[in-house]
């Protein structure tokens, strides 16, 4: 037979081939390259067959590149089945698979490259990137795995379970590294209320290892799956040491790396609280597409939660605004809705100084001095904001000094008021 008398594809590590024509196919993976002879052995799996009621005829380990290991395996099979050129088909299938495993992806022209400007470059705006790693870290207790979950569940189905609107929807697993499937499906339950619950795939991942130990494992189902997004929960339990090190965090990226899937990954502080970066580290902070710094406010056994998200780090483009949910935690449900962050006196320090006199302008004009004082802000600071906003978010408000500042209604951007009031926007 020739190349083109069958279907190859390698994608994720996995290589699948098929021959209609003798109704078999047969898959490699768990590759791995012997240091010294750079012999090249793979995991060979045979079935016959469609898929839909393929039996296995063989699997074993197999050297890619041995004459004798594939005379072997070629024989074995044709003891199985006689009515296939077994020789002729592993001799045709492990060049093609030994030299697309030490190809790699191919080198293109970046000029050629062509870009999809119609695909959307976020899942969830503005909190999830769709191709790029994105971290949300916080303090224990920041209803971090709440919120992926709803996130996961958003992503697979579309609907807003995590109170922001889904871009596009995606096939999602949840690869749990702390805890297990039953409470996670008992808050799917409560988020979801009377509606189906979505497909989300669960993958338990805590006894298996670190991430990096289980790359394989992972890119079987990612393949077998369709997945195409993942929520990591949690960051330090998928770790092969310790999350400070900077070893660490680049054994998990390059793990990450090779899943080949967009990821929203769940992380915590360092001991030392650094609110800036996830684990306190460099290497976190800089191998990640976005981060978010997350912070609870949850009086003692109130059934209502608000968190402020704080974009701490976006690579493409500006950083996003900070925003709010807040969550209410009834016996059998559960909802997150978005909320306004400067109404929450514990949490509206996340809002940049500009978003927090926004805020007060809502209601009435202010004066510096009435903002510094109601913002316990610096004065300097609040005059130079104002003064950089005016003619596109603040306006000066005509009459005696001192000055007093509002709002500018949206849409109206000159600095001058030709000789009328300016507009002005309260609540």
């Amino acid at each position: 037979m020739t190349a083109a008398d069958h279907a190859f594809t390698f994608d994720r590590g996995i290589a699948t081939l098929a021959w209609p024509e003798y109704d078999v196919s047969l898959t490699f993976d768990r590759f791995h390259e012997d240091r010294r002879s750079h012999d090249v052995a793979a995991e060979m799996s045979c079935f016959t067959g469609s898929n839909g009621s393929r039996a296995m005829l063989h699997r074993a380990r197999l050297n890619l590149g041995s004459t004798r290991a594939r005379t072997d395996a070629a024989k074995y099979l044709t003891g199985r089945d006689d009515s296939v050129d077994w020789a002729g088909l592993l001799e045709q299938c492990a060049w093609q698979v030994l030299d697309a495993f030490r190809r790699g992806r191919d080198p293109v022209l970046l000029r050629d490259v062509v870009v999809d400007e119609t695909a959307p470059r976020v899942v969830i705006a503005p909190l999830l990137a769709a191709d790029d790693p994105v971290i949300l870290f916080g303090d224990g207790g920041s209803a971090k795995s709440m919120l992926g979950l709803a996130l996961a569940m958003s992503v697979e189905s579309g609907t807003a379970y995590a109170g922001l609107p889904v871009s596009q929807s995606l096939k999602t697993a949840y690869l749990d590294f702390e805890w297990q499937a039953s409470p996670h499906r008992r808050r799917m339950q409560a988020l979801c209320g009377d509606n189906e619950l979505p497909p989300v795939v669960y993958v338990p991942c805590g006894a298996e290892g670190p991430l990096s130990a289980q790359v394989e494992r992972l890119q079987r189902i990612i393949h077998e799956r369709s997945i195409k997004y993942v929520i990591l929960d949690s960051v330090a339990l998928a770790c092969a040491g310790p999350p400070e090190e900077a070893g660490v965090a680049l054994d998990f990226f390059q793990a990450l790396t090779r899943l080949n899937v967009g990821a929203c990954l769940l992380a915590h502080i360092n001991r030392g609280g650094d609110e800036d970066r996830p684990f306190g580290s460099t290497f976190w902070h800089n191998s990640a597409r976005m981060t978010w710094f997350l912070k609870a406010s949850q009086e003692s056994g109130s059934p209502r939660l608000d968190l402020a998200l704080t974009n701490k780090k976006s690579n493409d483009g500006p950083k996003a605004a900070s925003f709010a949910l807040h969550f209410e935690f009834e016996p059998t449900r559960t909802t997150i809705t978005t909320t306004d962050l400067a109404s929450i006196p514990e949490l509206a320090g996340a809002l940049s100084i500009k978003d927090r006199i926004r805020a007060l302008l809502k209601s009435q004009p202010l004066t510096v001095a009435g903002l510094a004082d109601r913002l316990e802000a610096d004065a300097h600071t609040v005059r130079r904001t104002v003064v950089r906003g005016e003619g596109t978010v603040f306006v000066r408000i005509p009459g005696p000094e001192p000055t007093q500042w509002g709002l500018l209604e949206r849409g109206t951007t000159d600095r001058t008021t030709g000789g009328h009031p300016p507009a002005v926007r309260l609540a």
